[in-house]
């Protein structure tokens, strides 16, 4: 057969930490000058400056044509529903939509909803929040989108207003989140009536970035615990194997 190469080790003796992205332009700029670091006639923060002025241009323009999309499709459809806001800037800082076809089957299925905004759509710098329910097929079926600038209680609380607007103020009866603080009182707030329970789907699609890294060559078997206790019918037992857990987490933390 052909050559095969295998890394059987690595050293990571001589190796350096990685620059952010201005000090790579630094770095660049001071090797094609053919200049000593330190003495270009401006600082790492000027750049840090220049950048996010170009990243601000590319997320109006992002923005702006994502608006012009739903001022095309409103022109085509005329049920499509959207709604935005803009800063003081006049650049669109939230903006969300929904289908004709997605209100009708909102009307249906809408009893209980998922409304996950676990993403970040860093193109953009964008939380993406999604309201999705279960159609009578036992398929997911779509309601609403939205793109919020800030994740904070603000925004939110805008994003549940322009939904039930959306849906003709029709609120469900159910809505599942993961444990975002600021979404919890948003919730509390426009939908007092709603029921608010936390999507385990949600919290447990982020356990690999909170505890992989810290429970190591456990965190399988963490994980496979988790579960079991999830779908456990016994408090007691739940309640004994819950504390063991916590036990593990707190000796893993310490060491």
């Amino acid at each position: 057969g052909g050559l095969e190469w295998r890394v059987t080790g690595f050293s990571n003796h001589h190796n350096h930490e990685l620059l952010r992205q201005d000090e790579q332009m630094m770095r660049i700029m001071e090797l094609e000058k053919c200049v000593q670091p330190g003495s270009l006639p401006f600082t790492e923060k000027d750049v840090r400056n220049l950048i996010h002025s170009f990243r601000r241009f590319e997320l109006e323009e992002e923005s702006v044509d994502l608006l012009q999309m739903c001022r095309n499709v409103k022109e085509k459809d005329p049920n499509f529903k959207y709604d935005f806001t803009k800063d003081a800037n006049n650049c669109v800082e939230n903006i969300a939509w929904s289908y004709a076809s997605s209100i009708q089957s909102y009307e249906v299925f809408g009893d209980a909803v998922v409304l996950d905004t676990t993403h970040r759509l860093t193109s953009i710098d964008m939380t993406l929040g999604i309201w999705i329910g279960m159609n009578n097929h036992g398929m997911p079926c779509f309601f609403s989108c939205a793109l919020l600038r800030e994740g904070n209680l603000q925004s939110f609380i805008w994003a549940l207003q322009v939904f039930l607007n959306f849906m003709n103020r029709k609120a469900p009866q159910t809505v599942l989140t993961d444990q975002n603080m600021h979404l919890k009182e948003a919730v509390q707030k426009e939908l007092p009536n709603t029921k608010h329970a936390l999507s385990i789907g949600l919290i447990a699609s982020r356990f690999p970035s909170w505890f992989n890294a810290v429970l190591g060559r456990h965190y399988n078997d963490w994980e496979n615990e988790f579960y079991r206790l999830h779908n456990m019918e016994s408090t007691m037992d739940f309640d004994l194997g819950w504390s063991d857990m916590g036990w593990l987490l707190c000796r893993e933390f310490q060491k």
